[in-house]
């Protein structure tokens, strides 16, 4: 199985079908462009995008590299060196109105090789995709072999409970990935509650469905800008 897609191929049409079909799947597309609108077309949670004048510089596809090499939730990827990458000309107008349709390109800052930003088209954070992709398919697989290791999932409290540990063990691995938020005792912020057997309807019971496991968990989020503000006294 595979996660990340990327092509030798980026002109629009293939952008928008892969993008379009990227949006069906648990994956992401990472491409780098020539167009600076090109991201102005796509509105998908799943498509990165990123802008070089050159069309050999492969940068969305060489941040791979970096989102491969590490688990989901540990790095952001604004202010990322992408390894053989070059610096791509564009003018502080253009880089504004690019971020604004939620691509972002590499420049050099501060003497460093850098990404401008790290979000899909959506808008949304890449780390945020990906650490919810992580917690929703370890979930699955928790539970699945959880099915397939014990006699049965009793539908009893007890086997309602055995399902809770599955999630809980999912959160607390995504607390320490830095997906989810902890507090200043170093304590996961999530919460799990699940509808009690006699709670559920015999319908559900005599189907064998259980749809009442819920949680819910801060996102821990990253620092990309502020103000460090100070006064010199004497």
């Amino acid at each position: 199985d595979w996660y990340f897609l990327i092509c030798d191929l980026n002109d629009d049409a293939v952008i928008t079908a892969l993008s379009g079909w990227v949006d069906t799947q648990i994956k992401m597309y990472f491409v780098t462009s020539q167009v600076l609108t090109t991201p102005t077309t796509l509105e998908s949670e799943r498509t990165v995008v990123m802008y070089h004048n050159d069309a050999a510089a492969y940068v969305a596809e060489g941040l791979v590299s970096i989102a491969a090499t590490h688990r989901p939730g540990e790095p952001t990827f604004k202010f990322k060196t992408v390894a053989g990458g070059s610096e791509a000309n564009i003018t502080a107008t253009e880089l504004t109105a690019l971020h604004t349709a939620n691509g972002f390109s590499y420049i050099r800052k501060m003497g460093v090789l850098q990404t401008t930003e790290g979000k899909t088209t959506s808008g949304e954070y890449i780390d945020i995709v990906m650490g919810a992709d992580f917690l929703e398919v370890r979930m699955e697989e928790e539970a699945a072999s959880l099915a397939v290791n014990t006699l049965k999932i009793g539908y009893d409290n007890q086997g309602i409970s055995q399902l809770m540990s599955c999630v809980d063990k999912v959160l607390k691995q995504g607390v320490t990935q830095g997906i989810v938020l902890r507090d200043d005792d170093d304590n996961g912020m999530y919460e799990i509650t699940a509808v009690k057997r006699e709670a559920t309807s015999s319908n559900d019971i005599a189907n064998r469905v259980y749809n009442g496991v819920h949680w819910t968990a801060k996102l821990a989020g990253a620092i990309h800008q502020g103000q460090i503000s100070g006064v010199l006294e004497y």
